[in-house]
């Protein structure tokens, strides 16, 4: 049996949720997903902070929340086109 999607087993239940608590239904598809991603970087902190010997404990959490919070946020950041004219398009 398959794993179901992770559409239906997170995202659903918080945009119905979401959705009787806002006025907009538009602010959920920038609100749910921003939301499901910082509980996730939290999860993945608690667990380091709670599993890491205490010498270590600070720097393994700040090493896991760089890891998971600060890396796929750059490279986002680098993914996205740019608007504006190019070198083909200028006259």
């Amino acid at each position: 049996m398959n794993a179901p999607d992770s559409f239906i087993t997170i995202f659903l239940p918080l945009y119905v949720l979401g959705g009787l608590l806002t006025p907009h239904m538009a602010i959920l598809m920038y609100a749910v997903p921003a939301i499901t991603y910082v509980v996730i970087v939290v999860f993945c902190a608690a667990i380091t902070w709670t599993w890491s010997k205490p010498e270590h404990r600070f720097a393994g959490t700040l090493f896991v929340t760089i890891v998971i919070a600060a890396l796929p946020a750059v490279g986002v950041a680098f993914s996205v086109p740019r608007l504006g004219p190019t070198d083909s398009n200028r006259r």
